[in-house]
Formats: C-alpha cells, sequence, structure tokens
C-alpha cells in the first residue's frame, strides 16, 4: 500500500509574486509589440 506525502511549499507567496510580475511584464511588451507593428512613420521632405 502506497503512503500518500504532502509537500508544502513555504516560500509560494515569493512565487505567486514572481509569477505575478511575470504576466504583467509580459502583457506590457505585447503591448509594446502591438504598438510597433501599428507605428506608422510621419515623414517630411526637406
Amino acid at each position: 500500500m502506497e503512503k500518500e506525502t504532502t509537500i508544502k511549499i513555504e516560500n509560494i507567496d515569493d512565487l505567486k509574486k514572481l509569477l505575478d510580475t511575470a504576466k504583467e511584464q509580459c502583457e506590457q511588451l505585447t503591448e509594446t509589440i502591438e504598438k510597433i507593428q501599428s507605428f506608422k512613420p510621419r515623414v517630411q521632405a526637406v
């Protein structure tokens, strides 16, 4: 018969904060990429 073992991650809050930060940075990067893709340069002949 197998014995069930539970593992508790004591610093899980730190991991959640890191993942939240990474998610925010990915969203910002996606937004920046969209802005770059839709960028229309304004040119002027001189």
